[in-house]
């Protein structure tokens, strides 16, 4: 009986991997491409965020104060490699970015998963949570950690998805976005 299940086994992944069909890394590459190709500037929705304090809640445009920001976006459903391999690259560059020039927005579902990240986060960035609230990003949908700029009229643009495997543009863009605050030394 064991034998028949091998062989079954083995058809299979022999007539998906012969059938055509993508793979994982190529349908997220192509995911990526689109969320990237989409409009340059988007206006964002003045959301509804929160911080600790859940009782007073701001709206993205109170949360941004009148000033171009740099903004990273995930959910408790992205990969957790991924959102901390970017943090750690948005914190090594936050000195020269400046750190009151990020904001995190994240999506946690659960309270005390918030907290916990706050709590680990917040010396550093400014972080609010948005629970099940969209800007209209398409990269929202697909649960992928992101990054982009936004001005004092809440234009999204220079979004960014980054990869964990292929470091470099996340370095890169990391680096335009110093330009772009132009923080002295």
């Amino acid at each position: 009986m064991t034998g028949n299940y091998m062989i079954i086994l083995i058809v299979t992944v022999l007539c998906c991997s012969c059938s055509g069909k993508k793979s994982v890394k190529q349908r997220m590459a192509e995911s990526r491409k689109e969320i990237e190709n989409s409009p340059e500037q988007l206006h964002l929705n003045n959301c509804k965020l929160t911080g600790l304090d859940t009782t007073h809640p701001k709206t993205l445009q109170e949360a941004i104060g009148g000033k171009p920001r740099l903004m990273m976006r995930f959910s408790d459903q992205s990969c957790d490699v991924c959102v901390n391999d970017l943090l750690d690259k948005l914190t090594a560059a936050s000195d020269k970015i400046g750190n009151e020039n990020i904001i995190i927005l994240s999506s946690f579902r659960v309270y005390r998963s918030f907290y916990l990240f706050y709590k680990k986060y917040s010396n550093r960035f400014t972080i609010y949570n948005m629970k099940d609230s969209k800007m209209g990003f398409k990269a929202e949908y697909y649960d992928a950690p992101f990054l982009f700029k936004v001005n004092s009229q809440l234009i999204g643009s220079d979004l960014f998805v980054p990869f964990k495997e292929n470091p470099l543009p996340t370095v890169e863009y990391l680096y335009n976005a110093e330009s772009f605050f132009n923080v002295p030394s």
